[in-house]
C-alpha cells in the first residue's frame, strides 16, 4: 500500500497529525533520531492523535497489514515501511 493510502486509510479511522516524515540529516540530529532513521528517505512518519491513541494491538494489526511496522513511543506512533 502506498503511503498516501495508508495515511487516508488511518484517516477515515482515527483523528491525528502527521508530526514528522521526511527529516534532513540535520533535523534528524536534532530530534535525536536513528542514525540511519527511515525518516531520512521517507520510508517513516510519526503521528500524534487528537485525545487518546488507538489500542495497540488494533493500530499494529492496521499497520502490519497495509505493509508497515508500528512503533509506539511515549509521545507519538512511529509507523515505517517493513
Amino acid at each position: 500500500m502506498s503511503w498516501d493510502a495508508f495515511v487516508r486509510t488511518l484517516q477515515a479511522a482515527y483523528s491525528f497529525s502527521v508530526t514528522s516524515w521526511w527529516r534532513t540529516i540535520h533535523r534528524n540530529e536534532t530530534v535525536g533520531g536513528c542514525r540511519h532513521s527511515k525518516h531520512l528517505n521517507g520510508e517513516a512518519i510519526d503521528v500524534v492523535y487528537d485525545g487518546h491513541p488507538p489500542d495497540l494491538f488494533t493500530m499494529a494489526q492496521l499497520a502490519h497489514s497495509s505493509g508497515f511496522r508500528l512503533i509506539r513511543e511515549a509521545t507519538h506512533d512511529h509507523i515505517e515501511r517493513s
